[in-house]
């Protein structure tokens, strides 16, 4: 995990044992919302279009 994404202590990472590079999307309650491969992102943006579609 890059701690430019805050985890500068490496927590999130290891309470998730996130091992190599890894998408997490958390939802605004905390809760990890969904878990993949940085390569699979293309699926995750086609599906948030599709929710936040007004």
């Amino acid at each position: 995990m890059d701690a430019a994404a805050g985890d500068t202590r490496g927590e999130f990472a290891r309470l998730y044992a996130v091992r190599e590079p890894t998408a997490l999307l958390v939802r605004p309650d905390g809760h990890v919302g969904a878990r993949l491969s940085p390569s699979a992102t293309a699926g995750l943006d086609a599906y948030l279009a599709g929710v936040f579609r007004g």
